[in-house]
């Protein structure tokens, strides 16, 4: 019984053996798996808080750009990069000037000859800077007993102005706010030396902002319009001319009185016309026109524009204007069939040009 037993005793424990070491491989395996799982959940709560960094990141940086934004002056321009009237006289020099021993990489400079002892240029603010600021002086290189004058005019008043010689300089620091048009002369007051014999150097010269006042844009103000109006809008650009119709000079966004127009139509004047119509088709389907009329900011100082409207050939809407200057329009158009626009300028200064009378965002409201 022992030996037939032997075998048997042999074979189960053969097969507890194998039996425990498939538990064994068993719990090994489950305790693999839960590490894995620990080391998955453990991975996931790592990741968690980088994602809540990398998601706060952007919004920091962002916030900080926008606070350094806001703290800082955001807009600054060059003299360089402004505007210029069409009645500006041009600059002789520009680039990198020495004056006083210091160099200035951004300096525009007025020089002297034929008998011309004055340089002026106009550049278009719009209300939108509050300081101009830089440096005055001569050029280093200009004949020593030479003697320049330099003036600064904001909207045709003198608010600077200083005589300066070769070896001086003087900073500039000069509130500009609500300005529309800037004017820089520059005035020889010496006659030695022969033609450019010396440069006015206006060195790093720069307009700071924006302005405190600085006007709103004319657009919320058209959506406005347009929103609370009826349900009827048509912007003069879209009505049908007619062929008699003398064509527009300028369309698109347009500066007036310091504020930006995206919709506006402009009549120039050349050779010696001084006058603009447009007739366009109502067809009695309108109850009143509305919009912004003015010069544009560019245009010269001492120009000045008659707007007419017409409504079946009967006068109904005149005003004139000159620049800095600006009037809204609310004229009844009801039962009209056709519109005239007239512009007409009063003024013959800056040549061809030189003015530009804008319809900004003009539209027919109705019925």
């Amino acid at each position: 019984m022992n030996a037939a037993s032997g075998p048997a005793i042999g074979s189960q424990a053969v097969q507890h053996a194998v039996a425990r070491r498939r538990r064994a491989a068993a719990l090994l395996t489950m305790s693999l798996l839960g590490t894995l799982v620990a080391c998955s959940s453990g991975s996931h709560s790592l990741n968690s808080p980088a994602t809540t960094q990398s998601a706060s990141a952007p919004a920091t940086g962002t916030a900080s750009a926008s606070a350094t934004q806001s703290s800082g002056p955001p807009l600054v321009t060059y003299i360089g990069d402004l505007q210029a009237t069409p009645d500006s006289e041009p600059y002789d020099t520009q680039g990198v000037a020495e004056v006083n021993g210091v160099s200035y990489p951004n300096s525009q400079g007025a020089q002297f000859c034929f008998g011309s002892n004055e340089r002026k240029w106009t550049y278009v603010l719009g209300r939108k800077y509050s300081s101009l600021r830089g440096t005055i002086g001569l050029s280093d290189n200009s004949v020593a007993t030479a003697k320049i004058r330099f003036q600064i005019l904001a909207d045709g008043r003198l608010v600077y102005s200083k005589d300066l010689q070769v070896g001086q300089s003087a900073q500039l620091n000069v509130s500009v706010s609500n300005v529309l048009q800037m004017e820089l002369d520059t005035i020889l007051l010496t006659q030695d030396g022969g033609c450019g014999a010396a440069t006015g150097e206006w060195a790093d010269i720069h307009a700071v902002g924006p302005s405190a006042s600085a006007p709103a844009t004319g657009t919320a103000s058209a959506s406005a319009t347009q929103s609370s109006g009826p349900p009827l809008v048509t912007y003069i650009g879209d009505l049908q001319a007619t062929p008699d119709s003398e064509p527009y000079d300028t369309q698109g966004v347009a500066e007036v009185n310091g504020v930006s127009y995206p919709n506006s139509q402009g009549a120039q004047f050349c050779f010696g016309s001084n006058e603009r119509k447009w007739t366009y088709v109502l067809g009695r389907k309108y109850s009143s026109l509305r919009g912004t009329i003015g010069l544009s900011d560019n245009s010269v100082a001492t120009a000045k524009i008659r707007f007419q409207i017409l409504a079946d050939g009967r006068l109904v809407y005149s005003k004139d204007l000159q620049v800095g200057q600006s009037a809204q329009l609310n004229v009844s158009v009801s039962n009209v069939l056709q519109m005239e626009l007239d512009t007409i300028l009063l003024t013959q200064d800056g040549g061809c040009g030189a003015a530009t009378g804008e319809w900004a965002d003009i539209h027919a409201d109705g019925p």
